[in-house]
């Protein structure tokens, strides 16, 4: 048995992984686990633990190379629901070709000849957005910006207060109290999902002040240059933003990926903020980060 036809999923044992690793790559386990930690990983479901990958990392550095990628593929894939069969083949074949990326999503050392240089990093991940069907690249893009809502600094009432007073009125007017109350203490995006109904308050320039300033805080600063690109794609397709909130933070929204990815012009937003470093950290959220 290989790992080349490997698949993670609820119901993944530690046996069905152990049987398919080499004897050398076991007792590497073994001995770096200890001999009950082994046993008890044998009936262990893989993704009890929710599919982090941290959970497993004690193992990879028993693994051959290839393996640490084939298994990081199955993990990654497994955390966002999994992808077709030609999207995992695509994926893998990246995954190969460049284990470095692997190894450093799983933040271990790689000692390995580089097949890359860092400034191509952005473009190899790309390579595994364009690998998915646009329902898993929805699904993707969901995880990257919600990552990034999520480690904004900002709240809803932060974002209020950018309003005219006009518009906040009509905000407040337009939403329960209960409503306006949760849009207040919610992070940036799922604010804007929770005031979608509300959109028709906010004139053009406050829509696009509110998805610039949620977006530099999530980042951690935006350069002119960013948001000024930013700026420009808000006001191209103002309809963005209340779909892609109300997708963001609602899973039972009633807009579809097609409709997600039609709107939203697929990962066009994103291509503002290739200039960051930092936004790497986020892209990792396509693999279930």
């Amino acid at each position: 048995m290989s790992m080349h036809d490997f698949v993670l999923d609820e119901s993944t044992t530690g046996k069905d992984l152990f049987d398919r690793l080499s004897e050398q790559e076991n007792d590497c386990i073994k001995e770096a686990m200890g001999d009950a930690v082994y046993e008890f990983m044998l009936d262990m479901q893989l993704m009890a633990g929710g599919g982090d990958p941290a959970a497993a990392a004690p193992l990879f550095p028993c693994l051959a190379s290839e393996n640490v990628a084939l298994l990081g593929v199955a993990f990654l894939s497994a955390t966002v629901g999994g992808h077709t069969d030609e999207s995992l083949a695509c994926m893998t074949d990246l995954a190969l070709a460049h284990p470095g990326l692997i190894y450093a999503r799983f933040g271990l050392e790689w000692t390995g000849e580089d097949t890359y240089q860092e400034a191509e990093t952005g473009d190899i991940i790309q390579g595994f957005y364009d690998c998915m069907t646009e329902e898993e690249r929805a699904a993707a893009l969901k995880n990257l910006y919600a990552a990034i809502d999520a480690a904004s600094p900002l709240t809803g009432e932060d974002l209020v207060a950018l309003l005219p007073e006009s518009e906040a009125a009509c905000v407040r007017d337009t939403l329960s109290e209960e409503e306006y109350e949760a849009l207040l203490r919610a992070t940036p995006l799922r604010a804007a999902g929770l005031g979608a109904s509300a959109a028709d308050c906010l004139s053009l320039d406050s829509l696009t002040a509110f998805f610039v300033t949620a977006s530099d805080a999530g980042i951690g600063g935006l350069s002119d240059e960013s948001a000024e690109c930013l700026e420009d794609f808000v006001r191209a397709n103002p309809a963005y933003v209340p779909i892609f909130a109300s997708y963001i933070s609602d899973d039972s929204s009633s807009f579809s990926a097609a409709e997600f990815m039609e709107v939203g012009q697929g990962l066009e937003a994103l291509e503002c903020l290739n200039e960051l470093g930092r936004i790497d950290e986020f892209m990792e959220a396509l693999w279930g980060q």
